[in-house]
C-alpha cells in the first residue's frame, strides 16, 4: 500500500529530517511524503513511524 501525505511545505527537508531519526520516507512532486511500508508491518511500528513523522513536522514548523 502506498500512502500519500500533502504538505504545504517542501517535502525534501522533511526525508532527511526523517532519515536522520531512522525513518526512511520519499519525496515526490515537490511537497508530498511517499510512504511505502512493508505489508507485514507492525501496529507499533506505523505508531513510532507516524510520530516520528509528526515531530518532524512539528519541529520544521517551530523553525518557521
Amino acid at each position: 500500500m502506498m500512502i500519500g501525505i500533502d504538505l504545504t511545505i517542501p517535502s525534501g527537508p522533511a526525508v532527511a529530517k526523517c532519515m536522520e531519526r531512522g525513518l526512511l520516507v520519499n519525496s515526490t512532486h515537490d511537497t508530498v511524503l511517499r510512504l511505502l511500508p512493508a505489508l507485514n508491518i507492525t501496529a507499533d511500528l506505523v505508531d513510532q513511524g507516524c510520530e516520528t513523522i509528526a515531530e518532524t513536522l512539528r519541529e520544521m514548523a517551530a523553525e518557521g
